[in-house]
């Protein structure tokens, strides 16, 4: 009994052929493919256009010899867009009609493993990226390592949002991460506590101060619930820096007779604050 008889492992196909096609004569099938595409994205791959990302794209061949591409539009979208690419490299496969074209557009959507933000940052600071490198770098001299855990170590597992204020402040984002570290001293930081820590150091609130305060009031559990509360109150469904830095500046503002302000906060703001 051969393998593929024992675990009933399914019949490959043809092996395909590594083609250099036109990139004019390709198709889409709107009938299983969406027919939009990031316009942000297409036009960071352009900008940054390599032939090693690239890649090749998977095409179909019909019987008619027309080629259907059924992974790669954003790609092909964004070499197209360039102006300056008349041939792509291919994966072409022989089509038994839409059904199968369609059934492969599924297969390499379900089984394709998903790339986290951690692993991306990590793969950056390994290819040299400057910024990323930087990144690394100062978090390192703060005992912070960017992962999903890490024994002993104090651990952000959110590198696409601390690059995100990153790029917005980096001094405000340096910030934040003091406070934070302030408040959590093992496992993991919080997304929620530096995004709301960035809103009000970028709008002027110095937070280190505060803490202390924050701590004895409850620390990171009673911060992220005030977060919920201001969400709910302000029925936001997601949670934004502004609505993260709300409900910090709700927890210093207990009990104080002059309540720090935002300097563009609105009564209704006030209120909820």
């Amino acid at each position: 009994m051969t393998k593929q008889e024992r675990y009933e492992w399914t019949n490959p196909g043809d092996t395909g052929q590594l083609r250099m096609v036109e990139i004019d004569i390709i198709n889409f099938d709107p009938s299983y493919q969406r027919p939009e595409v990031s316009e942000t994205n297409t036009l960071a791959i352009a900008r940054a256009f390599s032939w090693a990302s690239f890649g090749a794209l998977v095409v179909m061949e019909r019987q008619n010899k027309s080629l259907w591409c059924v992974d790669g539009r954003q790609r092909w979208t964004a070499a197209k867009k360039r102006g300056d690419i008349q041939v792509v490299p291919c994966m072409v496969f022989q089509s038994n009609g839409r059904n199968h074209e369609a059934m492969a557009f599924l297969d390499l959507n379900t089984h394709r493993k998903y790339v986290s933000a951690i692993h991306k940052f990590m793969a950056s600071v390994k290819a040299g990226l400057k910024k990323h490198v930087e990144i690394a770098r100062w978090l390192e001299l703060h005992g912070v390592v960017v992962g999903d855990s890490a024994s002993g170590h104090l651990v952000i597992s959110f590198p696409d949002v601390f690059i995100r204020t990153w790029e917005q402040d980096a001094e405000s984002a340096k910030r934040a991460i003091v406070t934070q570290l302030k408040i959590v001293t093992e496992g993991a930081l919080s997304s929620y506590l530096h995004k709301g820590l960035w809103y009000l150091e970028h709008s002027g609130i110095d937070t280190s101060p505060q803490a202390e305060k924050l701590i004895r009031i409850g620390g990171l559990s009673r911060i992220l619930g005030s977060i919920e509360d201001v969400a709910r109150a302000t029925q936001s469904s997601g949670r934004s820096q502004r609505i993260c830095g709300l409900g910090i500046l709700h927890l210093i503002n207990v009990k104080r007779q002059r309540k720090i302000r935002l300097p563009e906060e609105s009564p209704e703001e006030a209120t909820t604050a």
